[in-house]
């Protein structure tokens, strides 16, 4: 009996044992468990390893998102030099996107992508955004694809897309951060420089979301740039966005608000720098459309509420219109001006904050009469009250003196 119960026994630690193992194999392709962090390398990586550590690293993004579990993490220590290869996966002999995956993508469940290091890892393919649920986030990587950085043709309304610390050093017509619309935005502490020797007439941040936050970013139109942040044409419901934090410089405009849809949207604008925010050569625009903030007639629309608060902590720096509203945009509707201040049209389109001025009033504490006109004259226009009483007083007297004399007698 105690034979055949050892044996049942080993037979249940055996199974258990071999249990755990498929589960290891099925996370590693990607299964429920997986891997929390999976490096790979494009220059010395080899899809065989497990990719646990740099130098266990795979080769292909293909198989690193096959080893990391969902809301995982894959850091990357390089990528391959293509910009535009036409050829499908798998990136080896520096063909193919290391993203891409021909017209699809190899981005298949919501991950951070994490460059190693302190120096931002470059990627110079194109990146494209899955219709996905969850948050996919892009931290310390440089996007230095002279073609489209990221694409999302699709939409993917259900997707938190987050780009953390990073760089975009060759921005053209078609290489903008254009994310298409996801459920939420957030770029923060990344920088972007113009890679054009001409005038570039686009934005070089546009996404539509219900929820964008553009913060301590570093955009720098180089002074031939029309716009730094175009919001998107919004959601439904409404949009949120929050910029602040931000120095923007060398573009025509600032922050475009173009909202044609949603019921409440809410644009909050503090504590960024706006510099040399003028007029570029080559731009079909007018001077007076130039503006730190510029209100598309897009607001007018029937149905479209939106709020947008400029704060007083905003710094101007050769950027001599704060606001310009193209026609039929309700601005003193639409915009809160700082505390203290109101906004007042300048008569061309643009408006700007002015202190207000306290309400002034006046009190008549006495009233007086000037007499001397009427001295000359010998008619006095005011009347004595003492002089009445006593003449008053003096006629009840005599009558009632008349009246006691004839009741004596």
């Amino acid at each position: 009996m105690k034979k055949l119960l050892a044996t049942i026994l080993a037979l249940v630690m055996a199974l258990g044992v071999t249990t755990i193992s498929w589960a290891d194999e099925e996370g590693a392709e990607g299964g429920e468990a997986g891997l929390n962090e999976v490096y790979v390398s494009h220059s010395k990586g080899d899809d065989s390893k497990d990719g646990t550590t740099v130098d266990n690293a795979v080769k292909t993004l293909r198989k690193a998102m096959k080893l990391v579990k969902a809301n995982g993490t894959v850091m990357i220590v390089d990528t391959n030099d293509c910009d535009k290869c036409p050829n499908d996966p798998p990136c080896e002999g520096g063909k193919g996107y290391f993203f891409q995956a021909g017209s699809g993508t190899y981005i298949t469940k919501p991950v951070t992508f994490k460059g190693v290091g302190e120096q931002r890892v470059a990627l110079t393919g194109m990146v494209r955004i899955p219709a996905i649920s969850g948050t996919v986030r892009f931290e310390n990587l440089s996007f230095e694809s002279k073609w489209n950085n990221v694409e999302n043709n699709s939409g993917a309304p259900d997707l938190t897309l987050e780009f953390v610390n990073c760089r975009f050093p060759n921005m053209t017509g078609v290489s903008t951060l254009n994310v298409g619309t996801v459920a939420s935005l957030t770029v923060q502490r990344c920088d972007f420089t113009v890679g054009v020797n001409g005038y570039l007439g686009n934005y070089l941040i546009w996404g539509t979301a219900s929820i964008i936050t553009i913060k301590d970013n570093n955009i720098d139109g180089g002074d031939r740039t029309r716009g730094a942040i175009n919001l998107g044409n919004g959601t439904a419901t409404g949009t949120t966005a929050t910029i602040t934090g931000n120095t923007i410089k060398g573009f025509e405009r600032g922050v475009q608000v173009a909202f044609s849809k949603g019921t409440q949207n809410t644009v909050n604008i503090s504590s960024n720098v706006f510099e040399n925010i003028s007029r570029k050569e080559g731009s079909d625009k007018q001077e007076r459309e130039v503006a730190a903030v510029f209100l598309h007639k897009n607001l007018a629309a029937e149905g479209v509420k939106t709020t947008v608060t400029v704060a007083a902590d905003n710094t101007m720096t050769n950027a001599p219109r704060t606001i310009y509203a193209e026609d039929g945009v309700a601005v003193k509707e639409i915009v809160a001006a700082p505390a203290g201040a109101e906004v007042v049209g300048n008569g061309d389109g643009s408006y700007s904050f002015v202190e207000k001025k306290p309400p002034r009033y006046y009190y008549n504490s006495t009233t007086t009469t000037d007499t001397k006109a009427d001295e000359t004259k010998g008619s006095p226009k005011t009347f004595d009250a003492g002089v009445g009483i006593y003449a008053v007083t003096a006629v009840l007297s005599v009558t009632g003196m008349a009246w006691t004399a004839k009741k004596r007698h």
